[in-house]
This record gives structure tokens, C-alpha cells and sequence, in this order.
């Protein structure tokens, strides 16, 4: 069981995650919250899980593609983020989301879930987490983002978010498009299964499926 600190100092409560070779009724302390991922083929562990107290609250799909070009929308300039971008950006992450796994946990306060994504993009735009940051812009200014993380063999889409009223303008196409032409690598993204919009779009740029797994939790 490995803590996670900078979740627990979001969540106001310590915080760990359960590696695969834990018991799953593993103790914790009073008012902990445990997290950990299963593949969705090992459906006893998931049971074993569940009598044990955990409960299922996504199923996190990996999508990967090759990199190349990618037709994006010309109505969107993508660029590195700059400091002037902050703090549109990080009202953009905390606004706009609604499907992630803290947002789906019933038990997760709404402001404490938006709370983890702002932070989250916040530790990438200060170089605390990931590469680098991608926005798309316009004249009425930055309409979304898209967070790297770079890994051995790909590049992944840490963190993605467009503005609810910039969406189906084609703001988040240009993001990735723009990511696709520029990587080296292999281009991954996780999304959640309850998210079918974004599943439909990563499958419409030639991203597929590469690997799913049951996300539980479990507050002691």
C-alpha cells in the first residue's frame, strides 16, 4: 500500500493506493480513502475487492494511436502555454469537468473534486508534473488545454478540458491534432467509459483501444 500525499492534502484526509498484490481489506487509518485500478479481465479480484468494502466507480480506458498529421480546426491557434494563460486555464480545469473518477465518486464532495483537477493542471503548468501544456486559442481567448506526460515509449495526454461553450467548435481536435504532428512517439490517452463523447472522439482521430481496468474506491 503506497501514500499518496499529494492527494491526501486535497481530499483533508490521508490517502493511499492498493497495489495488486495487497489484501484487498488491507487496514488503513480511521477516515482513509484508498484507490486502486484491476483489469477488467480479472473479474475475481474485482469481487474479492467488493466484499472487502471497494466499490467500482469507473472503468478507465487506454486508447493509443501512431503519431502523424491530423487535419485540426484553423479556427483554433495551438501554442505553449505562457503565464498569461494561468488563470483562464485553471478556471477552465476546475469548471469543466464532470465524468472524471472524483467527480463520479458520490462520496467526493464536488468542490473537493474540482479542486484535484485544478491543482493537477496547476503542478503541470509550474513543471511539477508532466512536459509541457498545450492551448487552444482564439480571439476571445484560451478555449482549452492539453497537459503532456512524457513517458519512455509515448507520450501521453495527462490531462484534457475544453470550455463547455467552445465545445463541438473543434478546440479539442486541434489539441490533439496539434500533439499527433509534433510527437515522436506513440500518443496514449485514458478517458473514462462513462465518457462516451470522448470515446467517439479519440476513435474519429484513429486512436483504439489498447487496455481497460476497473477503477475502485474504498473510505474507511
Amino acid at each position: 500500500m503506497r501514500p499518496d500525499p499529494w492527494l491526501a492534502e486535497r481530499l483533508g484526509r490521508p490517502a493511499f493506493t492498493v497495489e495488486a498484490e495487497d489484501d484487498p481489506g488491507v487496514a488503513a487509518p480511521a477516515s482513509a480513502f484508498l484507490q486502486t485500478r484491476v483489469s477488467a479481465a480479472d473479474v475475481a479480484r474485482v469481487a474479492e475487492l467488493e466484499r472487502a468494502g471497494w466499490s467500482v466507480v469507473d472503468v478507465n480506458v487506454t486508447l493509443a494511436r501512431d503519431p502523424g498529421a491530423e487535419t485540426g480546426s484553423p479556427a483554433w491557434a495551438v501554442h505553449r502555454a505562457t503565464a498569461a494563460d494561468r488563470d483562464p486555464l485553471l478556471a477552465i480545469a476546475e469548471n469543466d469537468y464532470d465524468v472524471s473518477r472524483f467527480h463520479l465518486d458520490a462520496e467526493i464532495p464536488d468542490p473537493v473534486a474540482r479542486r484535484i483537477k485544478h491543482d493537477w493542471l496547476g503542478a503541470c503548468l509550474d513543471g511539477e508534473r508532466g512536459d509541457h501544456v498545450l492551448v487552444a486559442d482564439a480571439d476571445s481567448g484560451p478555449a482549452g488545454f492539453l497537459a503532456v506526460l512524457r513517458t519512455p515509449d509515448a507520450q501521453v495526454i495527462d490531462l484534457i478540458a475544453v470550455r463547455a461553450a467552445a465545445r463541438g467548435t473543434g478546440a479539442g481536435r486541434a489539441l490533439v491534432a496539434h500533439l499527433l504532428a509534433a510527437s515522436d512517439a506513440t500518443v496514449r490517452v485514458g478517458t473514462q467509459i462513462a465518457n462516451v463523447g470522448a470515446l467517439r472522439f479519440y476513435e474519429a482521430l484513429g486512436f483504439r483501444a489498447v487496455d481497460t481496468r476497473y477503477v475502485l474506491h474504498r473510505h474507511c
